[in-house]
């Protein structure tokens, strides 16, 4: 019989466990379906009235569009009916896919974008909840109009193109930009903005990259150049919590927040701010030492994370150590230079509130220093 009705489609899940809505349009023998946009839980769908039941919260807003959705279909289908005319599916789709081919959704990716992190506010941390912004800054300058339905693999090559080529961005940081845009799309599949991600068979690049820490040898020259350093201004104030940073291998975002109160008995206790993720580090006795005198609540007086990476890239020049040095550097070091000691790769994975050991292991590669020790090891064979 030729008609139009509404059906959800089981066997195509999303991963918030709802299921597309579609309309089965049937002319003459043949039937296809045709998506309305819509999704919807198994357990608010009303198989015999083919509408979603008031417990979902969205009812309304849902039916509205199914209700329009199938309207049409069935308008269509009983006007040729009635006038007693043939049709077939290529003149059904130019009537009821005209509209959107037309105007097309027309979803502001900006807007959608800013929407969603003024929701995400409470939930993501603070730098997550930056870097978003400023890729959609990044993005912007691109193109100052960007339409979610629009964005496909050609636009994204195209973005790549102009981020290692106009921007001189290497692949690493294109990579962490097309997943930030990733996630934001994400969550357009599951508002039901867009049927699928065009990043799913869309490979992001990446390559590996060489952790800068310091050895053993330099952070013992950088200690001892933090105590000789006569002058009490930002560089001295810059390497103090960057030393402390390599000793406990805690991030920015977390000697930024540390309090007096987050110490008990020579350990630290703390919620690192990236991961919300409880971290318990005993003080080593260099760790002790960098403690200044308790003047406020906060035990180090931060500067900005760019600035203190500009202050320690000329810190590394007055104390003689050619590495190119950031602030995560410190972070790097007390990972590296913890496995070099031998303390176990499990208990490292602990001090440093990594949820995954894989993420641990990175810190595992063999240092040249390990390496001839261990070579060592042939010299008690006669």
């Amino acid at each position: 019989m030729e008609g139009a009705i509404l059906f959800i489609r089981k066997s195509y899940e999303k991963t918030n466990g709802e299921y597309p809505v579609y309309v089965k349009v049937t002319i003459g023998e043949k039937s296809k379906i045709y998506s309305t946009k819509v999704s919807v839980e198994e357990k608010f769908w009303d198989p015999v009235k083919k509408i979603v039941k008031l417990k979902d919260p969205l009812h309304i807003e849902k039916n509205m569009v199914l209700t329009n959705a199938l309207s049409k279909a069935q308008k269509i289908v009983y006007k040729y009916q009635l006038l007693e005319m043939n049709l077939n599916f290529e003149t059904f789709e130019k009537e009821y896919l005209f509209d959107e081919k037309v105007n097309g959704s027309q979803t502001d990716y900006f807007q959608f974008a800013e929407n969603e992190l003024r929701l995400k506010d409470k939930i993501w941390c603070y730098q997550h909840f930056r870097q978003h912004y400023y890729e959609l800054q990044k993005l912007k300058k691109f193109k100052n109009e960007v339409i979610i339905e629009k964005i496909d693999v050609r636009f994204i090559d195209e973005y790549v193109h102009y981020m290692t080529v106009k921007l001189n961005n290497k692949i690493n940081t294109v990579n962490k930009t097309l997943k930030k845009m990733k996630t934001i799309l994400n969550i357009a599949v599951q508002k039901n903005v867009i049927e699928k991600n065009p990043f799913v068979n869309y490979k992001i690049k990446s390559e590996k990259t060489h952790r800068v820490f310091l050895t053993n040898e330099e952070l013992e020259k950088l200690y001892q150049f933090y105590f000789n350093y006569k002058r009490d201004d930002k560089y001295k104030t810059v390497l103090h919590y960057f030393l402390f940073a390599c000793y406990t291998g805690l991030r920015y975002s977390d000697i930024e927040q540390l309090k007096w109160n987050h110490i008990i008995e020579n350990q630290i206790y703390l919620v690192q701010h990236k991961t919300n993720e409880l971290v318990q580090i005993p003080l080593s006795e260099n760790a002790i030492s960098l403690l200044p005198e308790k003047r406020s609540e906060h035990i180090f007086d931060v500067l900005s994370n760019q600035k203190s990476n500009e202050y320690l890239k000329i810190l590394m020049e007055k104390a003689g150590i050619e590495k190119d040095v950031s602030f995560h550097t410190a972070r790097h070091t007390f990972a590296t230079l913890s496995l070099e000691l031998g303390i176990n790769l499990r208990v490292v994975q602990k001090l440093l509130g990594h949820q995954k050991i894989s993420t641990t292991q990175i810190y595992t590669a063999v240092t040249d220093k390990v390496l001839l020790n261990e070579m060592k090891k042939w010299n008690s064979i006669h």
